[in-house]
């Protein structure tokens, strides 16, 4: 019955921000050095009885922040 929770080292670089996917919001993050990035949403069932969380991650060099969000709507159909 606890909200998901992320936690980010304050010590790494990161660039955020929301975005969204089929009128779901998420959060995109750009980690710095590592040239690494994420998405992440939290989806609640209709009946409220259970929320999931995801994420999908890829390497900056290798997978566009627009190619997450379109594996991002997969997940949503």
């Amino acid at each position: 019955k606890s909200d998901p929770t992320s936690y980010i080292d304050e010590k790494v670089e990161f660039k955020q921000e929301k975005v969204q996917v089929k009128g779901v919001e998420m959060l995109h993050t750009e980690f710095g050095p590592s040239q690494w990035h994420e998405l992440k949403w939290v989806y609640e069932s209709p009946d409220k009885k259970v929320k999931y969380a995801y994420t999908i991650q890829g390497d900056l060099n290798k997978v566009s922040k627009e190619t997450l969000m379109k594996l991002a709507e997969g997940y949503l159909e």
